[in-house]
């Protein structure tokens, strides 16, 4: 496939499809982790009202570990759902530039 010639309309169709495909997933994903976080968050600052300070300091760096972990999957989803992820380029802000470039999307 030459990257000089202008995609076909059913190139560009089958690209853009999928992007709109990946962004909802990976969204969703990161939605879904962040309603998880926002439960850490809330279920951390509750027990202190119902178990008192002791027991919030024995569970919290277990909960700062999981928080973090989500915060780094939402930040993972987010980034594959905008830019996406290359196998045969290293940098994939690259190869996104260039799809954005070749397929005319303006997002």
């Amino acid at each position: 496939m030459d990257a000089d010639l202008p995609p076909s309309l059913l190139v560009r169709l089958v690209a853009t499809t999928w992007l709109v495909f990946r962004r909802l997933v990976c969204f969703a994903g990161a939605i879904f982790f962040t309603a998880q976080l926002l439960s850490l968050v809330h279920r951390f600052v509750w027990m202190d009202e119902v178990f008192g300070p002791a027991k919030k300091e024995l569970m919290g760096w277990e909960r700062v570990e999981t928080a973090a972990a989500l915060a780094a999957c939402i930040a993972l989803f987010v980034f594959i759902g905008v830019v996406g992820v290359s196998i045969s380029k290293s940098d994939p802000l690259l190869t996104y530039r260039d799809q954005k470039r070749r397929y005319g999307w303006r997002w």
